[in-house]
C-alpha cells in the first residue's frame, strides 16, 4: 500500500506540474510578430496520397495580417480579418499577375476554387479569414479539456485530448467515432509554446501504417519578423473578374511500396 501510494502521489505531481506549465504557457506574453513553420507529419499510408506541403506563416498581430508561402516560393496568399489576397499567378497557372481578393461574402464555389488553387496546406490559413491563433489558446485548450496530462523527462508536455469525428448532425450515439489525439508541447525558456505535434492516439489494435497515418507539426519562431505589407490596391482584382482564369491542378501522389 505505501508503495502503491507514492507511486500515485508521483503521477499526481507530474499532472500538477504539467499542468501549470500550460498554464504558464497560455499566460505568457507573446511577441506581436513570429514566424510559424506548419509541416504534415504522416509516416503513414496518408505520405502517398496526401498533397500537403510544410508552409511558412509569418503572422505580423500590428498590422493584423499574416502571409503564407511554401518552401522556395514567394508568398502565395495573404490574410487579415475578413479578406485574403492570393497571388494571382499560383491561382491561375501563371496567366495573372498581382493579387486575387477572396472574402467570405463571395459566393462559396469561387471560395472553393481559389483554395483548390493554392492547395489544403494554404487554403487551411486562408479560409476562415482570420489570424493564426496564439498556441498559448492551444495550451489553455489542452489544460482544459485533455484527459491526461504528462509531464515527460525531456520536460515536454504530452496531452492527450479527445474529441469527436464523423458526426454530421451533432448525435454521437448515432454513428459517431471517438478519436483522441496526443498531443505533445515543447517550451523555450521563457515558458512559452515552441512546437506543437499532434496525431491520433496509440490504439492496441492498430498497425504503424493505421496508428501514424497522419499528423501535423507546428513550429515558432519568437525572435520576430518583418513587417507584412498589404497588396496594392492597383494590383488587386475581385475574384468574381477572375473566376474563370482560376486553375485548379491535378494533385499526383507520391508513389509508394505498398505489400512489399
Amino acid at each position: 500500500m505505501a508503495a502503491a501510494a507514492v507511486l500515485v502521489g508521483c503521477a499526481a505531481g507530474q499532472d500538477s506540474d504539467a499542468r501549470a506549465m500550460l498554464r504558464r504557457a497560455g499566460s505568457v506574453t507573446y511577441p506581436e510578430r513570429f514566424t510559424l513553420v506548419d509541416r504534415p507529419d504522416a509516416p503513414g499510408l496518408q505520405r502517398c496520397f496526401t498533397d500537403e506541403v510544410p508552409v511558412t506563416v509569418a503572422v505580423d498581430r500590428s498590422a493584423g495580417a499574416a502571409s503564407i508561402s511554401r518552401a522556395g516560393e514567394a508568398v502565395v496568399a495573404i490574410v487579415s480579418s475578413g479578406v485574403a489576397w492570393i497571388d494571382a499567378a499560383a491561382a491561375t497557372d501563371g496567366q495573372l499577375v498581382g493579387w486575387i481578393e477572396v472574402t467570405a461574402q463571395d459566393p462559396s464555389e469561387d471560395r472553393e476554387m481559389l483554395l483548390q488553387a493554392v492547395g489544403p496546406s494554404v487554403a487551411a490559413y486562408v479560409s476562415g479569414f482570420e489570424l493564426p491563433e496564439s498556441p498559448g489558446v492551444t495550451a489553455s485548450g489542452a489544460r482544459e479539456s485533455a484527459a491526461s496530462i504528462e509531464l515527460r523527462d525531456d520536460g515536454t508536455v504530452r496531452a492527450v485530448i479527445e474529441r469527436l469525428t464523423s458526426v454530421d448532425d451533432g448525435d454521437v450515439d448515432d454513428g459517431g467515432e471517438e478519436l483522441e489525439f496526443t498531443v505533445d508541447f515543447v517550451f523555450d525558456d521563457a515558458g512559452r509554446v515552441a512546437s506543437i505535434a499532434a496525431r491520433p492516439s496509440i490504439v492496441p489494435e492498430s498497425t504503424a501504417d493505421e496508428e501514424e497515418s497522419f499528423g501535423y507539426v507546428l513550429d515558432y519562431d519568437w525572435s520576430g519578423g518583418a513587417q507584412i505589407e498589404l497588396p496594392d490596391p492597383a494590383t488587386i482584382t475581385p475574384a468574381r473578374a477572375v473566376v474563370d482564369a482560376i486553375v485548379v491542378p491535378i494533385r499526383s501522389a507520391f508513389e509508394c511500396s505498398i505489400g512489399g
